[in-house]
């Protein structure tokens, strides 16, 4: 931490905007690891900020998505959605298929997070599972992995969902899912910006 003070203040001085952010992005994802979450808002906040000045989407879109993550593991789903569609909507507009699956995945955790049972709300699992299955599907073709300290929530959510809609619903969901354009489904997600 303190090498990435000392580079931080040394950015500032240089006026280097976008390497000021990218070191307030990293602290934020440390001070979330070390579960100092106020320290980690900030630091996102300071982040987001940062990168809107200096006009860097890409870093923008990054800062929302793991402002997202930290406000979805407090239960503060309202929030983490919107951050997620902001982060979703910026990595569309910049071509940036690689990094659409995270938040997608993103939204489908919070989704199933809301869903607190009955049969007006199963839409909610099965667009929760579409969102999966997409994400999923865009991590194959653009060969990128899940990284494994998301396997902590993302399977025990696939399990929940396979169990709450029933092995043959989900299975025909994901197909789906799988197939289906990401444009599509944003259409299919009222609460996202569509672009």
């Amino acid at each position: 931490m303190e090498a990435l003070t000392e580079s931080t203040a040394l950015m500032r001085q240089q006026g280097n905007l976008q390497g000021v952010a990218s070191n307030l992005l990293n602290f934020g994802m440390v001070y979330t690891r070390q579960r100092r979450f106020a320290d980690a808002e900030v630091a996102f906040a300071e982040a987001a900020a940062v990168y809107q000045a200096s006009g860097y989407q890409g870093g923008l879109a990054e800062t929302y998505l793991h402002a997202a993550h930290l406000a979805r593991d407090q239960e503060q789903l309202e929030r983490a959605e919107q951050l997620y569609a902001e982060s979703l909507q910026i990595h569309l507009g910049l071509g940036n298929r690689p990094r659409l699956a995270p938040a997608l995945e993103g939204t489908a955790h919070v989704l199933l997070r809301r869903y607190v049972g009955g049969t007006h709300e199963r839409s909610l699992l099965e667009v929760s599972t579409l969102l999966f299955a997409c994400g999923a599907a865009l991590r194959e073709s653009t060969g990128v992995p899940l990284p494994t300290v998301s396997q902590r929530v993302y399977q025990p959510d696939l399990q929940q969902l396979q169990a709450l809609l029933g092995p043959a619903l989900f299975e025909a969901t994901w197909v789906v899912g799988w197939e289906m354009p990401v444009l599509t489904l944003i259409d299919r997600l009222p609460a996202l910006p569509k672009t």
